[in-house]
């Protein structure tokens, strides 16, 4: 079923065209994650609303139920078509909900950008500068031009600096003389000496 044909739009309201208008390809591209919600809500709505009346009009034309009203309807054709464009509405908008909301999270999950980590991390450093006492000022100074590190240390050299602490002070809380390295190297090593016995 087309929902632009003249047959469907003939049997809609203004503001039902309107709805069913926002859910072609074109014009569902430009929705928000809000707009979308409240478009699935009104789809859901009338999809519900022209069945239920279907179901109704199928019962009294069938004579399972009185018809009521001082002009009673018993064609439930045209209810039956109404449901079936407002079904489609609303699979086409719950599609595109669910491509904008897992485009949203994934937005959501990318990781730091590295001008973004230095921003986070010059905070934290005056931070914890501030509550040392020392002035911001002094930590910005310390830090370089641009709130970087001095240039003369270079990121390998702290990194190698800061695992190597890292390695000491477990260490230290072990109560181990030497690092003992991987443990599959450390059994290989352990049989190697049995054998040699």
């Amino acid at each position: 079923m087309r929902l632009s044909s003249p047959s469907v739009q003939r049997l809609l309201n203004a503001g039902e065209r309107t709805l069913v208008a926002s859910a072609s390809a074109a014009a569902i591209k430009d929705l928000t994650a809000a707009r979308l919600r409240a478009k699935v809500g009104r789809a859901r709505q009338l999809k519900d609303k022209y069945e239920g009346l279907a179901r109704a009009r199928g019962r009294v034309g069938r004579g399972k139920a009185q018809p009521k009203g001082t002009r009673p309807r018993t064609d439930a054709e045209t209810m039956v078509t109404k449901a079936a464009v407002f079904s489609l509405v609303l699979a086409r908008l719950t599609t595109q909900l669910d491509k904008v909301e897992k485009k949203a999270a994934r937005a959501a999950a990318t990781p730091m950008t590295r001008t973004q980590a230095r921003a986070v991390v010059s905070k934290v450093r005056k931070r914890v500068a501030r509550k040392a006492g020392a002035p911001a000022a002094a930590v910005d100074d310390a830090a370089g031009p641009g709130g970087r590190e001095a240039e003369s240390v270079s990121a390998a050299e702290r990194s190698r600096g800061a695992k190597g602490a890292r390695v000491q002070q477990k260490l230290a809380a072990s109560h181990v003389t030497r690092a003992q390295g991987h443990v599959g190297a450390r059994t290989q090593r352990a049989q190697g000496k049995r054998d040699a016995r």
